[in-house]
């Protein structure tokens, strides 16, 4: 008597998680439960570690990138920095902190011209000191704003200026100034106010009265303690004179202030014709004729006035 074949039910393997078949492997159960070997273990930071504070989202872009997908968020980019504000540690981009820089810039009514000139003193202040160790004093602002410019130079971001084309770019500013410019009638050599010329000449052309000063200093300044002081700088005075003399060469017309000062100073005290020749033929002054010219037309207009 043969035995009755029982039925498989497909559904009761599956449902067990082991095959009906038994010369078959047993199949896993598709949810297994959790255990502490098949998963990751998950490492809890204590509220006063400083990893706790990290954000959770590495990119620092993500969430300004979401809309554009072509950008992307690089680990080594260069344009995302760490920046300590308080006891959490925000990420601030290339971009955000340029514009934290001119914000600040336009809240101290500042423009970035006048800030790099106040960084390097160039009014000569050298008592100026900044709550920061490496930009203390003005030396090491000057020298770090060096070795940023040389670094931009070498970029090729920019070409350094010879200092033969700043020094002529800055008398072309310096001709349309007050006491570089055109004669007045109502000027004389005696009210002419060397202080502010050279404060104008410092600002509007530092290349310039930086190389007159240095050339023009004696060498033996180390000693200067040593002599009597004045009010005004011999030095300063002679760079005033160079400098309206250079003025006056590039711009006879519009540049003459000093030249026609001592045309009538000369011709008011009566120096001969030759001197005044002399004079002129070396730039301090214009010729006799012209002086005989300007002193007609300077007592025309007094007589008018």
């Amino acid at each position: 008597m043969s035995a009755t074949p029982v039925p498989r039910t497909p559904t009761a393997g599956r449902t067990a998680g082991v095959s009906a078949d038994p010369r078959s492997p047993p199949r896993p159960p598709r949810n297994p439960p959790s255990s502490p070997l098949s998963s990751a273990p998950s490492i809890i930071l204590p509220p006063s570690s400083p990893l706790s504070s990290l954000p959770a989202n590495p990119c620092p872009n993500q969430a300004d990138n979401a809309g554009n997908s072509t950008e992307h968020c690089s680990s080594d980019s260069h344009d995302e920095d760490w920046y300590d504000e308080g006891s959490s540690r925000a990420p601030l981009s290339r971009r955000r902190k340029l514009d934290i820089m001119v914000k600040a810039l336009r809240r101290t009514n500042w423009t970035f011209q006048e800030f790099i000139l106040a960084w390097v003193g160039v009014d000569g202040n050298q008592d100026i000191r900044l709550r920061h160790k490496r930009y203390f004093k003005q030396k090491q602002r000057r020298r770090v704003l060096q070795e940023a410019m040389r670094t931009v130079v070498s970029y090729g971001i920019c070409k350094e200026m010879r200092d033969v084309e700043m020094c002529e770019k800055e008398l072309n500013k310096l001709i349309k100034k007050g006491p570089f410019s055109r004669f007045s009638y109502s000027i004389d050599i005696e009210s002419l106010d060397y202080t502010e010329a050279i404060k104008t000449m410092k600002e509007v052309a530092p290349t310039w009265s930086a190389l007159l000063q240095t050339v023009m200093r004696n060498r033996r300044i180390e000693h200067q303690s040593s002599y009597p002081s004045t009010n005004m700088d011999p030095v300063e005075t002679r760079m005033f004179t160079v400098t309206s003399i250079v003025c006056f060469s590039r711009a006879k017309q519009t540049s003459n202030i000093l030249p026609s000062c001592l045309d009538l100073y000369l011709l008011g005290s009566g120096v001969s014709r030759r001197v005044i020749e002399t004079l002129a033929g070396l730039g301090l002054c214009h010729t006799y004729h012209y002086a005989n010219g300007l002193m007609d037309r300077l007592s025309k207009h007094a007589a008018v006035g």
